[in-house]
This record gives structure tokens, C-alpha cells and sequence, in this order.
């Protein structure tokens, strides 16, 4: 859980660079990715879940736009 946060606010590159700063060979860190990726929607989860509450729905479809992927143009 503390690599998903350290990684949350780093660019790609900077993601990659501290992925292998800490040892992580190329393999490990594709075989660990669908596990930080769902530490870090359980972390969303609160935020969207009191977004929802308020019924702020243009946050919300922003979130919806962040979580579906549509912001990754590095992924196929």
C-alpha cells in the first residue's frame, strides 16, 4: 500500500523510475499492477462514495473518466 501512494501523484516516467529505484525488476512490477491498481480504486472509494452522497454528478464523471482509463495513452 505505501508504493500506490508514493506512486499517485508521479508521472509515468517518474513511476517507472521509482519502481526500479526500489528493485523491482520489469516483470514483477507488470505481475504487481492489477494489485496497485485496485489498492488505489479502494482508496477512491470513500471520496466517490461521499461524492455520490452530495450527488456532485460532474465530479463524479470525472472520476468516471479517471478510473475507466480513458486518461492512460500509454496502455493498449
Amino acid at each position: 500500500m505505501v508504493i500506490v501512494a508514493a506512486l499517485h501523484d508521479l508521472s509515468i516516467d517518474g513511476k517507472q523510475h521509482f519502481l526500479e529505484g526500489c528493485g523491482l525488476p520489469e516483470k514483477k512490477i507488470c505481475e504487481m499492477s492489477p494489485l496497485m491498481k485496485a489498492i488505489n480504486l479502494i482508496n477512491y472509494a470513500p471520496v466517490i462514495e461521499g461524492m455520490a452522497e452530495a450527488k456532485e454528478m460532474e465530479k463524479l464523471e470525472q472520476y468516471r473518466t479517471r478510473l475507466n482509463g480513458a486518461l492512460d495513452f500509454f496502455s493498449l
